[in-house]
């Protein structure tokens, strides 16, 4: 696989110039897909605009200098995406990687408080040996959660649920349930960055959609397309809104 892609294939999420220049860096296999995600470098270099050239975000990456989710990060190319925590201690910056009305993932200032937290949607969950059970996220991490007989039972941890989690520890603090009446961001789709209530959602079927209420009136998009991010607020402050 080469390992540049021209800039008119990269994925429209990438905030950055395609007629400058002919080739871009191509994102590494990682917790992220190649069209949801941005490698380390462009945000450093074409985002964010801390370095001057891709040698020097490349130095300033291998020296550990870059950290995302709590992790110093040397790949280059490794794939930052949705809700990871991006910081460069030296600069004192902290980011979170964020979905915008512009169609873009962008690094959006947060809190120093909230560096070591990451919400985190359920994409699957199975059983494992001894009753376990894993809940796999959209990140690409495994929470396993040990037998209880209630947990089987009554099935509290559902798909397209989200934890909050500290990282790197993993250790996990909340869990919100995907249901009406609860706030959600839109993550992907034509109305990528609105944030608003639940307030009705369909049931049974591949292509559900659901309804909430934002700030701008109601909108309705594809259930996949959302991420629930708190009950009667967002778990973490941030400005999603922002244009």
């Amino acid at each position: 696989m080469s390992k540049s892609l021209k800039r008119f294939s990269a994925p429209p999420l990438w905030r950055i110039p395609v007629k400058k220049f002919k080739w871009v860096t191509r994102p590494s296999p990682g917790p992220h897909p190649k069209n949801f995600s941005i490698p380390l470098l462009l945000i450093l270099r074409d985002v964010l605009r801390i370095v001057n050239d891709s040698s020097e975000a490349r130095k300033v990456i291998g020296n550990k200098e870059v950290l995302v989710d709590g992790v110093p990060r040397t790949n280059y190319k490794f794939p930052v995406g949705l809700m990871d925590v991006l910081e460069i201690p030296k600069l004192g910056l902290i980011y979170r990687i964020l979905p915008t009305p512009k169609k873009t993932l962008e690094p959006i200032p947060i809190p120093e408080e909230e560096k070591n937290l990451k919400l985190c949607r359920i994409e699957n969950k199975k059983i494992n040996k001894g009753n376990n059970i894993q809940l796999n996220l959209h990140d690409g991490r495994n929470v396993l959660l040990k037998p209880n007989i209630t947990l089987l039972k009554e099935k509290v941890y559902r798909r397209l649920d989200s934890l909050l989690l500290t990282v790197p520890h993993q250790t996990l603090k909340e869990h919100v349930e995907f249901s009406e009446g609860h706030f959600a961001l839109v993550v992907k789709g034509k109305h990528m960055g609105a944030v608003g209530e639940i307030t009705s959602m369909d049931e049974g079927f591949k292509n559900a959609t659901v309804t909430l209420n934002t700030e701008k009136g109601e909108i309705k998009t594809r259930k996949d397309f959302v991420m629930v991010i708190g009950e009667k607020k967002p778990l973490l402050a941030f400005n999603l809104t922002k244009e």
